[in-house]
C-alpha cells in the first residue's frame, strides 16, 4: 500500500505470520508436538528442535492455504522455493521463540478466549452460527483431534498476548500521517512500451538437435506424475440406514406418537377493534381508552354487520384498520396469551366483550374457523420408514464401524467380507496423484486427503492390501485398496517433442524481449525525446497502479522521486516481457482532509507496530538463543548462520 511497506517487506512478512496465528493454527502446523524431537535439527530456540520434517510440513500447510484461497490448479513449484523455504523457517523459529516467552512468563489463553476465536471462523459456521459437524470434519481432514488441535491454539492465542501493548499502543504525529497520505495518493504520469515474447517466436530457429538438448536439460519439466487406480468401499450411516428393517407396528406406534407432525393445528380468522392503552400508560389514561372501548362494543353488539365499517374508522390498529379489522388466518402461539385465550373460546361470529393486553383493549369478532388436519398414516408411511431406519442406523453405527475395521483389517486381501456383512458396493477411483493427498478436504468427497496419503505408503503400493478404516468425515468411515500403480515417468522425446517446442520457443523468445527490451532502455536513455512505440499518457499512484506489475511499480516510483522529468526505467515482467516506463510527469501533492487521516492513521500505526514487534522478537531470539544450524532449503547455496538478527 506504502512505499514504507514494500521497503520493509522482511519485517511486515514475519509479523503478518504473528497476526494470524490462530488462523495459521486452524489449518495446522504440524510439529507441535515436536518441540523436543528429532536429531536431524535444522534450527534451535535453547533446547527446543526444528528439524526439517517441521518445515515440510509446514510448507505443506502454507500451500494449502494458497490452494483455498487461489484454487486447487496452483502449481506448489511457484511457492515452494528456497527463498520461501528460509523465510518460512525464519517464520517457525519466531514461533518457537514467543512459545518459549509465554511459558517463562506464565501466558495463559481462558477457556472463554478459545471459545469465542473458534466461533469466530467463518469456516466453522453455519449460517452465522458455530457449527460443531463443521469443526469435527476439518480436524478429521487435517489428521488432528480436538485437544491436540486446541492445545495448539491456546498456544498460539497466548503467544499473541505477548505482543498486543505493542500492536494497541503507537501514537502518530498528524505530520506524519500526512506525509505518508501524500506519498500513497499523489499521481505519476507515464507511458508505456513493451517487448512481448510471442514477437520473437519468428526469429527462433528449431531442429531436433536443439530439442532434444532442451528436453535432456529439462527432463524434470516434462515428468508425468505417478498416478494410481483404487477400489473403496464406505460405511456410513446412509449404507447402513439401507440395511434396517422396519416392522409396520414400529410405523404405526411413531405414527401415533407423533400426530401433531403430519398435520395441522386448528386455525382461526378474527377481527379486531383496538383502542391504545399500553401497558406503560397512565391509569387515568387506561381508563379512558376503556370507556371509548365501551362505547363501541355497544354499537358492534347491536349490529354486527358494521363491525367492518366501524374498524376502519375507529380502531388505532395501524396494521388491520384499513382491512376492517381482519387478522387472517393464525394458529396458537401467534398472538398475545389474552387475546388467542378470547379467539379459541368464541363461536363463529360472535363478538367478544372487552379483552385487556399489553397494548391496549381490543373487541374481537371470530370469522372462520380451520379445523386441526392429520395426513392419513399411508400417507406418511414412506416418510416415517426413512425416519425409524436413520435412527437406528445412528445407534448402531459405533458398532459397525468397528466391525467395519476389524474386517478390513483382518482381511485385508479382500473387500467381499465386507460388502457381505453391511451390503456395501465396492466404487473404483482412477487417475489418484499424490499431489491429492495435499489438497483441502472437500465436503462429500470420500477420497480425503489421508485416503490419498494412505494409499501411496509404500506398504499399500507393494501389498494391494486394504488400507485401515479412515473416518474422513463425521460418522463416515472408507478403506480402500491399490489395484493399479504407475509410477512417475519421463515420457520419450517423441511423446512431448510438441511440448518440448513449445516451452523452448517461449522461454527463447522471452530472452529476446528482455535482451530488446534491455537495449533499448540503453539507447532510450540517451535520447528521451523519443517517444516512439510508447502508449498514451496514464496516471498512477501507490494506491491505483492502474495496470503496472509489481515488479515494475516501485522502479516506476522511485524515479517520479528524483524529479528529473522524463525519465526512463525498465524490467523483465513475470510473463516472461520486458516493460520500459517513461516518467513524464509528478501531479501536484493532493489534499489531507480529516477524513482521510481517519481513514490511513489506523493503517499506518499498524505498520509501525509492527515494526516495534519485530524488535522485540528479535530481541528474545538473542535471549532465547536461537540458532539456524543447518541449511536445508532445496538448491538454496546460503550457510549455516545465527538466527538472533534479521
Amino acid at each position: 500500500m506504502f512505499e514504507f511497506i514494500r521497503t520493509h517487506r522482511r519485517f511486515l512478512q514475519v509479523i503478518l505470520l504473528l497476526a494470524i496465528l490462530p488462523s495459521f493454527a486452524f489449518f495446522g502446523v504440524q510439529g507441535y508436538s515436536s518441540f523436543m524431537g528429532n536429531d536431524n535439527a535444522i534450527a534451535k530456540v535453547g533446547r527446543q528442535k526444528i528439524s526439517e520434517q517441521d518445515l515440510e510440513a509446514a510448507m505443506r500447510n502454507r500451500i494449502d492455504q494458497l490452494r483455498q484461497q487461489y484454487g486447487p490448479t496452483l502449481d506448489p513449484k511457484l511457492v515452494d522455493t528456497p527463498e520461501a523455504r528460509k523465510l518460512l523457517l525464519e517464520q517457525l523459529i519466531d514461533q518457537r521463540v514467543l512459545t518459549t516467552e509465554k511459558n517463562k512468563s506464565h501466558i495463559l489463553a481462558s477457556d472463554q478466549l478459545l471459545r469465542s476465536t473458534l466461533q469466530s471462523y467463518p469456516e466453522l459456521q453455519n449460517n452465522g452460527k458455530f457449527d460443531y459437524d463443521k469443526y469435527r470434519s476439518l480436524l478429521i481432514a487435517q489428521g488432528t483431534n480436538e485437544q491436540i488441535f486446541e492445545a495448539k491454539m491456546r498456544n498460539d492465542l497466548a503467544q499473541a498476548r505477548i505482543l498486543d501493548s505493542l500492536t494497541n499502543s503507537v501514537l502518530l504525529p498528524k505530520q506524519v500521517v500526512d506525509r505518508l497520505i501524500v506519498a500513497n495518493e499523489q499521481a505519476v504520469e507515464i507511458q508505456e512500451r513493451f517487448f512481448k515474447p510471442e514477437e520473437y517466436i519468428t526469429q527462433i530457429k528449431v531442429d531436433d538437435i536443439t530439442l532434444r538438448k532442451f528436453y535432456e536439460e529439462n527432463k524434470k519439466s516434462f515428468e508425468i506424475a505417478e498416478k494410481l487406480s483404487a477400489e473403496y468401499v464406505v460405511l456410513n450411516n446412509e449404507t447402513l440406514t439401507k440395511n434396517v428393517s422396519v416392522t409396520p407396528e414400529e410405523i404405526k406406534a411413531f405414527y401415533d406418537q407423533n400426530q401433531s407432525r403430519f398435520g395441522t393445528q386448528e386455525q382461526r380468522r378474527a377481527s379486531h377493534i383496538l383502542i391504545n392503552a399500553p401497558k406503560e400508560a397512565k391509569e387515568a389514561d387506561k381508563a379512558k381508552a376503556k370507556q371509548e372501548a365501551e362505547k363501541i362494543l355497544a354499537l358492534v353488539e347491536k349490529d354486527s354487520s358494521t363491525f367492518s365499517a366501524i374498524a376502519k374508522e375507529k380502531s388505532q390498529d395501524p396494521g388491520s384498520a384499513s382491512q376492517g379489522g381482519d387478522l387472517g388466518f393464525f394458529a396458537r402461539g401467534a398472538m398475545v396469551k389474552p387475546f388467542e385465550d378470547a379467539v379459541f373460546s368464541m363461536n363463529v361470529g360472535q363478538i367478544s366483550k372487552l379483552v385487556q393486553s399489553d397494548f391496549g383493549f381490543h373487541i374481537i369478532m371470530l370469522t372462520e374457523i380451520k379445523p386441526a388436519l392429520v395426513k392419513p398414516l399411508e400417507e406418511v408411511q414412506a416418510e416415517i420408514q426413512l425416519e425409524i431406519q436413520k435412527s437406528k442406523a445412528s445407534k448402531m453405527f459405533a458398532e459397525a464401524a468397528e466391525q467395519f475395521s476389524n474386517l478390513v483389517y483382518e482381511q485385508a486381501d479382500s473387500f467381499n467380507p465386507v460388502v457381505d456383512k453391511f451390503k456395501v458396493k465396492i466404487q473404483k477411483a482412477e487417475g489418484i496423484n499424490r499431489a491429492q493427498s495435499k489438497l483441502p478436504a472437500q465436503p462429500g468427497n470420500v477420497l480425503a486427503p489421508r485416503l490419498i496419503e494412505a494409499l501411496f505408503k509404500e506398504e499399500s503400493l507393494k501389498s494391494r492390501k486394504n488400507t485401515q478404516a479412515i473416518e474422513v468425515a463425521p460418522s463416515t468411515l472408507v478403506s480402500a485398496r491399490v489395484i493399479d500403480y504407475q509410477p512417475a515417468k519421463v515420457p520419450p522425446f517423441d511423446e512431448v517433442r510438441v511440448k518440448v517446442q513449445e516451452q523452448f520457443l517461449q522461454k527463447e523468445a522471452s530472452k529476446k524481449a528482455i535482451e530488446a527490451g534491455k537495449a533499448a532502455l540503453e539507447k532510450l536513455s540517451k535520447e528521451l525525446t523519443d517517444t516512439t512505440g510508447f502508449s498514451a499518457k496514464k496516471s498512477i499512484s501507490r494506491s491505483n497502479p492502474n495496470g503496472v506489475p509489481p515488479l515494475a511499480l516501485p522502479l516506476v516510483l522511485q524515479a517520479s522521486v528524483s524529479g528529473k522529468f522524463p525519465s526512463l526505467v525498465g524490467t523483465a515482467l513475470a510473463d516472461g516481457s520486458y516493460g520500459l516506463y517513461r516518467v513524464v510527469a509528478l501531479s501536484a501533492k493532493p489534499g489531507v482532509d480529516d477524513a482521510k487521516r481517519s481513514q490511513f492513521t489506523p493503517v499506518i500505526a499498524r505498520l509501525i507496530a509492527e515494526q516495534e514487534v519485530q524488535g522485540v522478537v528479535s530481541d528474545l531470539r538473542v535471549q532465547h538463543k536461537a540458532v539456524i544450524t543447518k541449511t536445508s532449503f532445496a538448491n538454496s547455496d546460503t550457510q549455516p548462520n545465527a538466527a538472533t538478527k534479521k
